[in-house]
């Protein structure tokens, strides 16, 4: 996999369990310890595949009736430019101050979403009422702890 798009998980289990991980390893079944939790969760996330496909075609089913929903599947970078084109153009300065709140986008994320440090937390606040995170959420910290905040 590439590094830039995984992320690392710490998790406690009990010793019993990760002797038994260990035994399979020992076993040659497994290369290591990393191999056995990855083949642990793509088994799981296979098994659970049909809430998955479930999940994004509702959420694509909101999308095509809500206008103001955006949906990122993947690895997304939001900047300046992007966050631009998602309004159509229309700078917040131009909205009335009672109106912002109905034109305001929801974003929804799949994976990892990145917002770069071109954006200020003012700004983006004033396009963007929420973002939900499925995955990593990397943005500067003003603008993480804004949207965190609102679960």
């Amino acid at each position: 996999m590439n590094e830039i798009n995984t992320e690392k998980v710490s998790v406690n289990i009990s010793v019993m369990d990760l002797g038994n991980v260990d035994l399979l390893i020992d076993g040659t079944l497994y290369k290591d310890r990393t191999d056995f939790f990855k083949t642990a969760i793509r088994n799981q996330l296979d098994k659970h595949s049909y809430i998955i496909e479930s999940t994004l075609r509702n959420y694509d089913d909101e999308r095509r009736r809500d206008k103001k929903l955006a949906i990122y599947i993947g690895s997304t970078v939001i900047d300046k430019a992007n966050l631009y084109n998602l309004v159509s153009g229309e700078p917040a300065l131009f909205i009335p101050e009672d109106e912002r709140g109905k034109n305001k986008f929801r974003i929804v994320a799949f994976g990892k979403l990145t917002i770069r440090d071109d954006i200020e937390c003012e700004f983006i606040s004033r396009y963007i009422s929420s973002i939900k995170i499925f995955g990593t959420f990397n943005a500067p910290p003003d603008i993480r702890k804004y949207y965190l905040s609102k679960k």
